[in-house]
């Protein structure tokens, strides 16, 4: 099974907004779908590296560290490209396709309950479908893309190719039970839930926007235009919009009233852009009242809701890339930048806070506030999480003592969190950190230390702990003394500051050293470490 593109993007290495697809005589093979929730070969890697130059900020001391990477799958022998992703609550759901002749696409699920350790839970091959973007609405994932249709016999609603397809979920994880929608075109682009209708964008030739039943499947209504990009929703209520972006040469966007009919709804508002191009993926974001629309390699418009007649602000495409993806969060807008990276601008004022790019390309991005999720083409999943700064002032003496004295359940620092304290402690239960946890005084945990990617736990005085687990991109930093009753488990960084620091253990034979580890500074021990 082969695929010709009649577009193509020298820039980014992919395009999703159509493919024109012949088949051979003969099928070769028929259509398989593996689901795999096991044996996924190491393909994360944990770490806890800075990235990114700060430029123009208003919160300089904002920094961004990446705290895992995950390779692409390999798909009918070939590696995919990461294309579009979905973050419901604890989970995060991946696209991948694979560019050129050969067909193939997956979705994958990550546990991202810890987000600096996200973990692959589960897997869906298909081997003769592209999947370009996903949705998740009532345990049920909607994803849009190309399928052949040598093999699938699709011919409804004018298609050449392009797919929706309905993937239940148990318990968040993947299933085999799908439900599939023939869309017009080649090539499924994107897929929006507002109500109980799916929008799905096609394109390019012939393509347009597709209102589904959710429930049924049933294809509601269609608008049919050439070049058709991307579609969004402002959400689940009675006087909702839907919408969609044109490409090319005369670039529109398209208003429709959700619970309406579209061509009583429509409303056609022309871009600033003169063109909208193959290059990219050209999306489109609705937060609130901003419409944040991505023309590609030119530029991305930020729009008011109440007025598409006219951008209010305009985003500069930053080197070479493609502007292919924008995210939002209350301080930052997010942009995937092809070859360029990602580029994160202030969301108040439009000035540049950081850029940062990997070996691939930025095609997606996401952010929960807390920690960014890259599609990174070839690349794969980027994950990365922001730091906020200390307060001015972390002297000992200005830091709050922590209460009560005596804590009996576990004691959480979250992530994202930077807690400072001062005291003498005993907490009865578990520590656990995916935050910054500073502590002047004495400290006594009765159970386990555990700090998990990217947690930075600073004593300055003295620590005791049953066992104390170290996890990869992590960092303990002791002045004064750590004192371990059990375990000592280093996978990451153990740190000593200035002189006269020490470790005490109860057993030569509880140390524990993962390669990767590494112990900084000067310090004594009663057991080699």
């Amino acid at each position: 099974m082969t695929k010709n593109l009649f577009i193509y993007s020298l820039i980014i290495g992919f395009v999703i907004t159509s493919c024109k697809k012949t088949s051979p005589i003969q099928p070769t093979k028929i259509s398989e779908v593996t689901l795999n929730e096991t044996n996924f070969d190491d393909r994360t890697t944990y770490m806890w590296e800075q990235v990114g130059s700060n430029e123009k900020s208003l919160n300089a001391e904002i920094k961004f560290f990446q705290v895992a990477n995950v390779t692409s799958p390999k798909i009918n022998g070939e590696t995919a490209s990461a294309t579009g992703m979905e973050i419901n609550g604890n989970y995060c759901y991946v696209t991948y396709h694979v560019a050129g002749s050969v067909y193939g696409g997956a979705i994958e699920v990550f546990d991202i309950s810890t987000p600096s350790t996200p973990i692959l839970v589960s897997q869906l091959i298909l081997n003769d479908t592209d999947v370009n973007e996903c949705t998740i609405s009532n345990g049920k994932l909607y994803a849009v893309g190309g399928r052949d249709i040598y093999f699938s016999k699709f011919t409804e609603n004018n298609t050449k190719g392009a797919v929706l397809l309905e993937v239940e979920l148990f318990n968040n994880l993947l299933t085999k039970n799908l439900r599939w929608v023939a869309l017009p075109s080649y090539s499924g682009n994107s897929v929006s839930i507002a109500n109980n209708f799916i929008f799905a964008i096609s394109g390019s030739e012939g393509g347009g926007i597709t209102k589904i039943n959710k429930e049924s499947l049933n294809v509601m209504d269609i608008d049919l235009f050439d070049n058709a990009r991307y579609c969004d929703v402002t959400g689940d209520t009675p006087n909702g919009f839907a919408i969609a972006l044109q490409g090319l040469e005369s670039p529109k966007l398209y208003q429709y009233s959700v619970n309406s009919n579209f061509k009583t709804s429509k409303k056609s508002y022309d871009l600033t852009s003169k063109d909208v191009t193959y290059n990219g993926k050209a999306v489109m974001h609705i937060s609130g009242t901003d419409v944040f629309v991505s023309t590609g390699e030119l530029s991305l418009f930020q729009y008011n809701i109440n007025d598409l007649s006219k951008p209010v602000r305009e985003f500069k495409s930053i080197g070479s890339g493609t502007m292919n993806g924008v995210h939002t969060d209350k301080e930052f807008t997010y942009v995937a930048n092809g070859y360029d990276g990602v580029v994160i601008y202030n969301r108040d004022d439009n000035t540049l806070h950081t850029k940062f790019a990997f070996d691939g390309s930025a095609n997606y991005v996401q952010s929960n506030g807390a920690y960014i999720f890259i599609s990174n083409g070839k690349g794969g999943l980027k994950v990365l999480r922001r730091v906020d700064p200390l307060p001015v002032d972390n002297s000992c003496a200005s830091r709050p003592v922590l209460t009560p004295a005596t804590i009996k359940n576990k004691f959480i620092v979250k992530n994202k969190q930077i807690l400072s304290y001062s005291g003498t402690n005993t907490i009865q239960g578990e520590f656990t950190s995916d935050g910054e946890f500073y502590y002047c005084g004495s400290l006594n945990v009765q159970d386990k230390i555990t700090m998990n990617n990217g947690s930075i736990t600073e004593i300055d005085g003295d620590i005791t702990a049953n066992d104390v687990f170290v996890n990869p991109g992590s960092t303990l930093r002791i002045k004064g003394k750590l004192i371990v009753n059990g375990e000592l488990n280093l996978k990451g960084k153990l740190e000593f500051i200035g002189s006269g620091s020490s470790v005490t253990l109860k057993a030569k034979d509880k140390i524990k050293k993962t390669p990767g580890y590494s112990i900084v500074g000067t310090y004594t021990s009663n057991f080699p470490l």
